[in-house]
Order: C-alpha cells, then sequence, then structure tokens
C-alpha cells in the first residue's frame, strides 16, 4: 500500500537500463500505457483512483519525470469522470490534429479476489490535447471492456481503431466528425471477429 506506481530508467544503454527515480500520484494508482511528450516528460493512463475504483486519471509528468497534473482538473471533466466509469486504459495521441484518446476497460478492484463481478467498461474519451477537456464521452454498446485505442498513421480522416473485449470486434473512431449529437467523436463498427474473440482480453 502507498509503493511508487512509476518506474523511470535510464535506457541509453538498452543492456544495462539504470534506475533513475519513482513516484506515485495522489489521485490515482495501477498505471497502464505511456506516451512520450515530444519537449520531454510523458503522457500515463492510471486505471483506478488512488484505491484502485474509478475514477482513474490520465497522468502527466513534466521532463524531470515529476507528476505535474492528473487530468481532468476542470469541474465539467471532473463531473463527467464521476458521472460514469472512467477506467483509463488504452491511450493515443494526435499531436497534429490535437486529440488524445482514452479507453476505459476494467475497475482495477473489481478483478481482485472477493468481488461481485469485474465492472467492465463500455466508453472511450475524445479530449482536446492542448487544454485537456473531455470533447466527448464515445459509447460502444455492450463493449464489455474497451481495451486498447490507437490512432492509424497517415490516415486522412485521423481515425482510430479501438477493441471491444466483449463484443470481440474492432470499432474505428473519427475524432473530426460528430456523432448523434452533435459532438466529435463518431464510432462506427470496422470489423467483427467472431465467436472466438468475444470475452478474450488480448484482441
Amino acid at each position: 500500500m502507498h509503493q511508487d506506481t512509476a518506474f523511470y530508467f535510464d535506457t541509453t544503454n538498452p543492456y544495462r537500463p539504470t534506475f533513475k527515480k519513482s513516484n506515485r500520484a495522489l489521485l490515482s494508482s495501477i498505471a497502464d500505457e505511456i506516451r512520450a511528450k515530444p519537449d520531454g516528460g510523458f503522457y500515463i493512463t492510471y486505471m483506478g483512483s488512488a484505491v484502485g475504483t474509478s475514477p482513474g486519471r490520465l497522468v502527466e509528468t513534466d521532463a524531470n519525470f515529476d507528476i505535474i497534473h492528473e487530468w481532468p482538473e476542470d469541474v465539467e471533466g471532473t463531473l463527467n469522470i464521476l458521472g460514469e466509469q472512467f477506467s483509463p486504459h488504452g491511450l493515443s495521441i494526435d499531436w497534429e490534429r490535437n486529440f488524445i484518446l482514452t479507453s476505459d476497460f476494467v475497475e482495477p478492484i473489481s478483478i481482485l479476489k472477493p468481488s461481485t463481478g469485474i465492472r467492465r467498461a463500455n466508453t472511450l474519451r475524445l479530449w482536446d490535447l492542448k487544454t485537456k477537456k473531455i470533447l466527448n464521452t464515445i459509447t460502444i454498446p455492450d463493449g464489455g471492456g474497451i481495451q486498447d485505442v490507437k490512432f492509424i498513421p497517415g490516415n486522412p480522416d485521423g481515425a482510430a481503431l479501438a477493441t471491444a473485449v466483449h463484443l470481440g470486434q474492432v470499432w474505428i473512431i473519427y475524432p473530426g466528425q460528430k456523432d448523434a449529437n452533435g459532438k466529435p467523436g463518431r464510432a462506427e463498427l470496422l470489423y467483427d471477429l467472431g465467436p472466438k474473440a468475444r470475452d478474450t482480453t488480448a484482441i
């Protein structure tokens, strides 16, 4: 309990990495995916709160690996993640179009025994990269854990792929297009991997 959750190493020599530092966030835990910032530092998805429940956070560090933000920090964004499960697992960033996508997977504490059942999420969050405001909560109906999301390199529409574990499906997300409610981030089914892929975690 209360141990550090992020560990940083110098990999100049990949065969002899040297430990630099470690730290932990105040509001969140269960570090998952990491993306390097062009000017140094990282964005990191933390799936759970400090005790492993929802909501988690999108953590940002500076070039010295010190945690400087646990997003969202605005009132509207905080109400958003309190209102619907926020367990960010996947992380992808479109630096040119100014978008971040995070995918909500499972509430970490719910996978530990004893458990009343695993709480899986059906959502992704689309963020404004500069302001870190949540632009939209994108729902994949009955997705049962949106394990990962990745922007497609060179895609003319700036689209991303997201995996829905329970459904065994790959969905395509268009951040630049409006959904049925007029918000950015339209989602549609791209490919159904079939019965064998359903409820398979690594799809």
